[in-house]
């Protein structure tokens, strides 16, 4: 297990690993994000949409592991390997290939909040700078 207190990218032979230092837990009933400081992430913000971002971002690194290690072969193999309608996996798997910030953001609440997952299964360019364009994030 990684100890990092910031979102860290590791080059691993010919693939590109992002850590991101964030857990959930229940707090009055509601999951919340907590950082590594153990503060709650953007209390104001956090909203039904925020948590399923959040949740279909850690899908995507969970799937992507699974493909990397050879747990399944292809994408249709994980779909029927864990149960998926056909077609959802795919969409899904695409935001572990966001950049770095802009998973960052997507767990901190920061995004732009008329972004919704629906936008991020849409096809979005895969180098970094054009995503921020694309989805219209300012830095």
């Amino acid at each position: 297990m990684r100890k990092s207190d910031s979102v860290t990218v590791y080059q691993v032979n010919d693939r590109i690993e992002i850590f991101i230092p964030i857990s959930l837990k229940r707090y009055g009933g509601k999951k919340m994000m907590v950082s590594p400081e153990k503060k709650v992430v953007n209390p104001d913000r956090f909203s039904p949409n925020d948590f399923v971002l959040f949740q279909a971002l850690l899908k995507a690194h969970m799937w992507n592991d699974m493909l990397l290690e050879g747990a399944y072969a292809s994408i249709a193999e994980l779909s029927e390997g864990e149960g998926l309608a056909e077609g959802y996996a795919s969409p899904i798997l695409r935001l572990a290939y966001l950049a770095p910030d802009i998973q960052e953001a997507i767990l901190q609440g920061t995004f732009p909040a008329q972004l919704t997952l629906a936008d991020f299964k849409k096809p979005f360019p895969l180098l970094w700078e054009d995503q921020k364009t694309f989805f219209n994030i300012n830095e």
